[in-house]
């Protein structure tokens, strides 16, 4: 059948990339990786001249571990203004961060006018840059995250997934044998078996995969064309905006970067491939040329986003604007669960697989039986056949059935039963006349 014969889709991305220029690619993903584990670890302490440890526990306890005579002063502050020292600690210390940002970063803000600059303005559009190439990427994954996670296990997972295909062949069994058990129970029972013996440490990879491109899914959800939309131009000054009208944002962005992911090199591969599938069936395609192509816009994206947060201090900012040193990012870490949609996705493909398989099985099955009746070795073929060579696709479902009608009336007819037929046309004719 076709299917037996050809390799599907999934099959096609893996072998055609089983050689050195795959590994080539590889090496050059793993120079350029987007969070490196020191990255991460950065991102989720904080950024800029705060950090969490300089003010866990808020300004009430870091007021309590200050020197008598500076806690003497904010209570006497306290006293006069009808506040409370903590309050007027907390202000101080928002206060002091804003002139610690003005002067470490004040080509990013205006500390006078709570206001970001054009320097800022131009990260954002980095990021939207680098949203906008991880966007298309994520197109084709958001589609069917079931195949995706086939490609991803077939480079994370070779063996199950070469287990996997074995099993899911019902073409493994030839389909014109009449089989002495139950195949698809048996197919069914080995691939379930597969899925039992997935080692862990290749679910953990699967995993952390999952979660990294859940957030590469975060990263583009960031409303940053949002954030562009407030910016104005003013003149002598370019784009700029109050950091009040972008709080909300500010804080989503810094959120997803807090729970940011190193993201895997084949992670990256498979994404690029799986996008490119059908683009692969075609001749014109160069694997070689378009994965040169892909390694170098990557890099070109990824260093955008390393850039803005190695040199941005974007949570500091959020603290500054919210007046409360003291603030975390909400980390809302999430993952798909991988398994179940690779398990789906695996049994779909199956479900196809066996419905050719067993609608051959059938055809070869009903043409043994037909023959056994007509006894006959084989049918004949139908000479004239007008569904075949037009400028269409078109199939005949019954070509069988003609072939048998014909295999009938050319063989059987007038060996068999032509003969009794005449018999008792001639019976009923002389007792029509005897009546008569």
């Amino acid at each position: 059948g076709r299917m037996n014969e050809l390799p599907d889709t999934f099959e096609r991305l893996v072998l055609s990339l089983e050689s050195s220029e795959r590994q080539e690619l590889l090496r050059q993903f793993a120079e350029m990786t987007e969070l490196q584990v020191e990255e991460v670890r950065a991102l989720r302490v904080g950024s800029g001249p705060v950090v969490e440890e300089e003010h866990a526990g808020g300004p009430e306890k870091k007021l309590m571990e200050e020197r008598f005579i500076v806690r003497l002063w904010f209570t006497i502050c306290a006293f006069f203004t009808s506040s409370s020292p903590t309050r007027l600690y907390s202000a101080y210390l928002v206060a002091n961060l804003g002139k610690e940002l003005s002067r470490a970063y004040g080509r990013y803000f205006t500390l006078h006018q709570r206001s970001y600059t054009d320097a800022m303005y131009q990260e954002f559009v980095k990021l939207r840059r680098a949203q906008v190439f991880f966007a298309a990427l994520l197109e084709s994954y958001e589609l069917d995250k079931g195949d995706f996670f086939v490609v991803l296990g077939s480079m994370l997972m070779k063996n199950t997934c070469a287990a996997l295909a074995t099993a899911s062949n019902p073409f493994s069994v030839p389909y014109d044998v009449a089989p002495n058990h139950d195949v698809r129970a048996s197919l069914l029972r080995e691939m379930e078996a597969a899925f039992l013996a997935v080692p862990e440490d290749e679910r953990s990879k699967m995993y952390q995969a999952t979660l990294a491109i859940e957030w590469l899914r975060s990263f583009c959800a960031i409303p940053i064309e949002r954030i562009l939309q407030r910016f104005g131009s003013v003149e002598n000054a370019g784009e700029t905006c109050l950091i009040d009208s972008i709080k909300d944002e500010m804080e989503i962005l810094v959120g997803v970067f807090s729970a940011a992911r190193k993201v895997p090199v084949l992670l990256l591969e498979a994404l690029f491939l799986f996008t490119k599938q059908d683009s692969m069936t075609e001749g014109k395609f160069d694997l070689e040329v378009e994965c040169k192509k892909f390694v170098g816009d990557a890099a070109d994206n990824l260093g955008l986003i390393r850039g803005v947060k190695s040199c941005v201090p974007l949570a500091d900012f959020v603290r500054y604007t919210i007046n409360d040193v003291s603030w975390q990012p909400v980390n809302q870490e999430k993952a798909e669960d991988w398994f179940l949609l690779f398990k789906n996705s695996w049994k779909r493909r199956f479900d196809e697989k066996w419905a050719e398989w067993y609608r051959l099985h059938r055809r070869s099955m009903l043409e043994k039986r037909i023959l056994s009746v007509l006894g006959i070795p084989a049918l004949p073929t139908l000479a004239f056949r007008p569904w075949e060579g037009l400028w269409i696709p078109l199939s005949f479902r019954y070509d069988l059935s003609i072939a048998f009608l014909k295999g009938l009336f050319t063989v059987v007819y007038p060996a068999v039963i032509m003969k009794p037929l005449k018999i008792l046309l001639i019976d009923c004719l002389l007792y029509t006349s005897r009546r008569g």
